[in-house]
């Protein structure tokens, strides 16, 4: 069940009930927020009488829309089924695929960068897999400032031919990549007037989840999709922005008022997330940025100093952790799951994995979407989606590079692929009729076989669940013992009635349209040490948290954004519930450090700035028969 509205305390019940047009509620970490919004709807649909059908609340991750719904969903009395709650992406594709008639295809990050390759060749200018990637985070970035090739003021360089055609190739393959499904939903609200009313007429009540992550093209979504006659409200932490990379920045959070005429800010003040100890030394970091003043308390005054490890080495900080960690979990004061250690490199814990395994502890990394950034993984979708529409380019491609079809290399999928753009056909109509090439005759006979396997995979797919013609592709494919396959292979058993297409709809297109393609998760779902980045932990909690690299040159990392560096520490660190370790290491060596054994003379300047709190030093240097510390 969830908290009744008079267990609320006076800050939430404020935010519940303002009457206020244009509403920011500021929610620390810990805060309630997501108990906030969903009271809010219960208040909308009891109190205010709106219709279900009013009400869009958007977030960024499924994870964080599901939350929403279940808890709706607990409410004795509300019944939330027509109420709408999407990621921003997926209600960008709704307006897509209800005003463009053509079916358009979500390209992953795979197939942008082999369309932006196909670009190059084009050219002919020769770049290195770096550089290309340079040019496709250059493309996303000026996409998440909502601007296309025409909107460039510099219409001559190289950089405007490479996006011009990038954009033509993908418009040839029917094709949107991730950050062109709000650029090109964007266009079509402020082009097509009867599509923006439409929408408005559907929109009275607009609720905005996580404001602080929006881009430039988000922001102008949100600005279209809000009107006169609705209602804003958005919730979000300027503390917590840490995507700038993904083109998010805080000065829209920053700048509500300004961007909201009329706007109002409230304050969720109460933190029941963090002891006071943790709160305050977290605090004190942020407190050194631009930000929204706040009054940001615990509701917990209990609780362990925050401790800070110096060790002598990366090893010997390793086997501290792992010394205390064992002993924990053997007096029964935590369970592996209880605990995580976080980075800001996912490198920096190489040490501490094997000492952890060493004494058997159970661990997993966590990261955004693990399954679907595997490569057999992306195989079979491909697959999947091929029997579904011959007419998807990219994945077809993908399948003809894939172990489904033998001896068919680059050469060959390169002359398919000019072949079909020459002619204006798609690569499935040139393999069907690949007798008609001479070009193509060496490969006739494979490709035959691969064409007449695709078709008896359609006809199957008619009658035949997903999990069959999962396991036709895997047998197929010649996969190894992959977990990601397996994981993929139970979820569509336990869907026994489902077909390919909806296998498809409900468990890959709708993570395609979510900002961390399906939120962090583990490997595989069991009681274990968990092993993420700063990013991945964002909206997680854990009872343990240690933080590695407390260096000068990995947090805050050199030349980044000294505000954004605080801001991901202040998330890592108030992911803590009952202690805190902050670690820091005299020497590490490996990537993040650039490859060389470095002595560090200085910590981590943010270990200096989360003073004055309660903290204990904790000296860890290769002492015979050392004790680890029983603090906690």
């Amino acid at each position: 069940m969830n908290i009744p509205f008079e267990k609320l305390n006076n800050k939430q019940k404020i935010a519940v009930k303002s009457k206020d047009n244009r509403i920011l509620i500021l929610a620390g970490p810990g805060t309630g927020k997501t108990e906030v919004i969903s009271h809010r709807i219960r208040y909308l649909l009891k109190e205010r009488k709106a219709k279900p059908s009013e009400i869009l609340a958007i977030t960024f991750t499924m994870k964080a829309a599901g939350e929403m719904f279940t808890r709706l969903e607990k409410f004795p009395d509300v019944y939330p089924k027509s109420v709408r709650i999407s990621t921003i992406h997926g209600k960008a594709w709704e307006i897509i695929c209800q005003n463009v008639g053509k079916k358009l295809f979500i390209a992953d990050e795979d197939e942008s960068m082999m369309v932006l390759e196909d670009v190059i060749a084009e050219f002919k200018i020769k770049k290195t897999k770096k550089q290309l990637k340079g040019i496709r985070n250059d493309i996303s970035l000026k996409k998440a400032d909502n601007i296309l090739p025409d909107d460039l003021e510099n219409k001559s360089d190289d950089f405007f031919k490479i996006f011009k055609s990038y954009e033509n190739l993908m418009k040839f393959n029917d094709a949107i990549d991730f950050e062109g499904i709000l650029t090109k939903t964007i266009r079509l609200l402020t082009e097509i007037a009867e599509i923006k009313t439409k929408c408005h007429e559907k929109i009275k009540y607009l609720l905005v989840d996580e404001y602080q992550d929006i881009n430039k093209a988000q922001f102008e979504f949100i600005r279209l999709l809000s009107h006169h006659n609705s209602e804003l409200f958005c919730v979000g932490d300027d503390d917590q922005s840490i995507y700038s990379w993904r083109g998010a920045k805080p000065d829209f959070i920053l700048n509500y008022k300004k961007d909201f005429r009329g706007g109002t800010i409230l304050e969720l003040d109460e933190s029941r997330r963090c002891p006071e100890n943790i709160l305050t030394a977290a605090l004190n970091l942020i407190s050194k940025n631009k930000r929204h003043p706040k009054s940001l308390h615990a509701y917990s005054s209990d609780g362990a100093p925050v401790f800070i490890l110096e060790s002598s080495s990366e090893s010997q900080e390793a086997i501290w952790i792992a010394n205390w960690i064992v002993k924990r979990i053997s007096q029964a004061k935590f369970k592996p799951q209880d605990v995580a250690i976080i980075c800001r490199d996912l490198e920096l814990a190489k040490y501490v994995v094997p000492e952890l395994k060493k004494r058997n502890v159970p661990l997993e990394y966590w990261r955004e979407g693990a399954i679907f950034k595997d490569q057999e993984v992306k195989d079979l979708i491909a697959h999947l989606r091929v029997v579904v529409n011959t007419n998807d380019n990219l994945a077809l491609r993908r399948c003809l590079l894939s172990r489904s079809l033998e001896r068919v290399g680059k050469g060959c999928v390169t002359i398919l692929r000019e072949k079909a753009q020459k002619l204006d056909k798609t690569i499935w109509d040139i393999l069907r009729t690949v007798s008609e090439y001479p070009e193509l005759k060496r490969w006739g006979n494979r490709i035959g076989k691969f064409v007449l396997w695709m078709k008896e995979l359609k006809s199957a797919e008619e009658d035949q669940p997903a999990s069959n013609i999962i396991d036709r592709v895997i047998e197929k494919i010649k996969s190894s013992d992959n977990i990601y396959l397996e994981k993929l292979r139970k979820i569509a058993g336990n869907m026994a009635h489902t077909n390919v297409k909806d296998f498809l709809e409900k468990i890959i297109s709708r993570r395609r349209l979510d900002l961390a393609n399906g939120g962090p998760e583990p490997d595989e779902e069991r009681d274990a040490v968990a092993i993420m980045s700063m990013h991945s932990a964002k909206g997680l909690t854990f009872k343990i948290v240690f933080i590695l690299g407390l260096e000068e040159g990995i947090i805050p990392r050199e030349k980044s954004d000294i505000e954004e560096e605080r801001r991901l520490c202040y998330v890592a660190m108030t992911r803590a519930k009952i202690a805190l370790f902050l670690c820091k290491a005299n020497r590490r060596k490996g990537r993040p450090v650039q490859g060389f054994k470095l002595l560090y003379e200085q910590p981590s300047q943010f270990l200096s700035q989360i003073l004055p709190c309660n903290f204990k030093q904790i000296p860890n240097r290769p002492i015979k028969k050392k004790k680890c510390d029983t603090a906690v």
